[in-house]
C-alpha cells in the first residue's frame, strides 16, 4: 500500500490563517479522516497476508508536529504503523507484512524535523523510512513509476493534501490508478475552485487562473455543464460532480466527505478505488466520523439548542429514507442479487448495515422477497449477504436475488 500526502503551494492563496503551523477545525477533521481509514486499512491487509509489502509516501509532509502541539500526516502515519504492530504482537502474529514509510518535503529542515522526532521513537518491526527532498513534481512521478511496477503483491493508497491544485491533473491520477492496485484520497479546496471556475473559463487571457483551467479541463469533458458555465446550485454540488468526474466513466469507484471551514467555504476529500472492500472501509470512516448523514464535517455549534438531538435524529432518518426510495427504484428496475446491492449501496455512499435494515423493514411489511439463487426457495427470514464476499470469484460469493412487491 502507497499512501501519498502532497500539501502543494498555489499562486492563488487560501485566506491566511496560518494553516501550516497549527491543526484548525478543519484540518483535525481531514487528519480524522485520514488516520481512520489508515488504521482500518493497514490491518486489514495485514491480515490477509496476502501482500508482500505496504509502502506509505508522505510528499510534502511538512514539520510533523505543528506549533500547537498536534501532530501532522507523517507522524500519524507513523503512530498508525506503530499501533498496527501492537495489535499483530498481541495477536500472535509472526513477521507481520513489512512497512515502508518515505517522507518528502522541498524543505530540507522540515524533513529533518520529521527524522528526528521518529529516531527518538520505539522502531516499530519491519517497518523502514526513507527520507527525500524533492520537487513535488519529481517525486510523484517516481511514485508513479513504482505503483505501475509493483505487481500483485503490493497495495498502494496515494493520499494527496494539498492546499492548492496547481500540480493535481486527471492524468496523474489516472497514472496513480490504472495498476488497479492503488486507492487514491485527494484533498481540495472546493469552494475557491467553485468560486473561481466560470470565470477562469471566460477570462481565457487572465494568467493568473491558467492553473484552474487546466484542473478542470483535465477532469471534466467539454460537453459537461461546468465547462459550459452552467449554474451549480452550491459548492456541495460542484463536490457531487468531481466525485463522479473521479469515477473516470466508472471505470473506479469514488466517494466524497466535504469538510467545512467556516460558513459557505467548503474543502472535500475524494477517495478513489478500484476495490470495493478499500471503499467500504472510507465509507465506514466516514460515518463514524459524521454518524448523522456520513457526508462530511461541519463547524460545530457554538450555540447548541435544546432540540439539536430531535433535528440530528431528523437529518438521520430522511437521509435513510431518501436512500431507501433510491433502493426500492434499483430492485424494480430489473433482477438484482446480493452482490450488485452491495456495490449500489456502496456507491451511494451507504454501508451494509444502512441496506441491511431498510431490508428488514421491508421483509416485516411483506413488500419484498429473498429467494436463493440456486433453487428460487425462500431464503431464511434476515439473510441478505449484503457484503464484499458476496461480489468475490466471479459472483460465485453471490446468494440470493431480490423482488419488490
Amino acid at each position: 500500500m502507497f499512501i501519498f500526502a502532497l500539501k502543494l503551494n498555489e499562486n492563488h492563496p487560501m485566506p491566511k490563517q496560518n494553516v501550516k503551523n497549527v491543526v484548525l477545525p478543519h484540518s483535525e477533521a481531514k487528519l480524522e479522516l485520514y488516520r481512520g481509514y489508515l488504521l482500518k486499512y493497514v490491518q486489514i491487509l495485514v491480515v490477509s497476508q496476502r501482500f508482500n509489502s505496504i509502502n506509505i509516501y508522505d510528499v510534502f509532509c511538512g514539520s510533523g508536529i505543528y506549533e500547537d502541539g498536534r501532530a501532522g500526516s507523517p507522524v500519524l502515519a507513523f503512530e498508525t504503523i506503530k499501533e498496527n504492530r501492537i495489535w499483530t504482537n498481541n495477536n500472535k502474529i509472526e513477521n507481520p507484512t513489512p512497512i515502508k514509510l518515505s517522507i518528502n518535503d522541498i524543505e530540507k529542515n522540515k524533513v529533518e524535523n520529521v527524522k528526528q522526532h521518529f529516531q527518538n521513537q520505539v522502531q516499530p518491526i519491519n517497518v523502514t523510512v526513507e527520507y527525500n527532498n524533492l520537487l513535488a513534481k519529481e517525486f510523484m512521478s517516481k511514485i508513479v513509476q513504482e505503483v505501475n511496477l509493483d505487481g500483485r503483491g503490493v497495495r498502494n493508497l496515494v493520499f494527496i493534501d494539498p492546499y492548492g491544485y496547481k500540480d493535481i491533473e486527471a492524468a496523474t491520477i489516472l497514472d496513480l490508478l490504472k495498476g488497479r492496485n492503488t486507492e487514491v484520497i485527494l484533498f481540495l479546496p472546493v469552494s475557491f475552485i467553485y468560486r473561481f471556475s466560470s470565470i477562469a473559463q471566460i477570462r481565457d487571457d487572465v494568467v493568473q487562473y491558467d492553473h484552474l483551467r487546466s484542473f478542470i479541463a483535465s477532469f471534466f469533458p467539454t460537453n459537461h455543464p461546468i465547462r459550459k458555465n452552467e449554474p451549480l446550485l452550491s459548492p456541495l454540488d460542484f463536490i457531487k460532480n468531481l466525485k463522479e468526474a473521479m469515477t473516470f466513466d466508472g471505470k473506479f469507484h469514488s466517494a466524497s466527505y466535504f469538510i467545512q471551514r467556516d460558513k459557505g467555504n467548503y474543502f472535500a476529500l475524494f477517495f478513489m478505488t478500484s476495490n470495493l472492500l478499500g471503499l467500504e472501509k472510507f465509507l465506514k470512516t466516514k460515518w463514524e466520523l459524521d454518524p448523522i448523514k456520513g457526508e462530511g464535517f461541519k463547524m460545530p455549534n457554538q450555540s447548541p439548542g435544546l432540540f439539536d438531538d430531535f433535528f440530528n435524529k431528523e437529518d438521520k432518518d430522511g437521509r435513510i429514507v431518501d436512500f431507501g426510495k433510491a433502493l426500492e427504484a434499483f430492485l424494480k428496475s430489473g433482477l438484482r442479487n446480493d452482490s450488485s446491492v452491495y456495490e449500489f449501496t456502496l456507491a451511494n455512499e451507504f454501508l451494509p448495515e444502512h441496506t441491511n435494515s431498510i431490508f428488514k423493514e421491508w421483509q416485516k411489511a411483506g413488500i419484498i422477497e429473498v429467494l436463493e439463487k440456486e433453487n428460487d426457495a425462500l431464503a431464511r427470514k434476515g439473510s441478505f449477504n449484503i457484503n464484499y464476499e458476496s461480489t468475490k470469484n466471479n459472483s460465485a460469493g453471490s446468494k440470493f436475488i431480490f423482488k419488490f412487491k
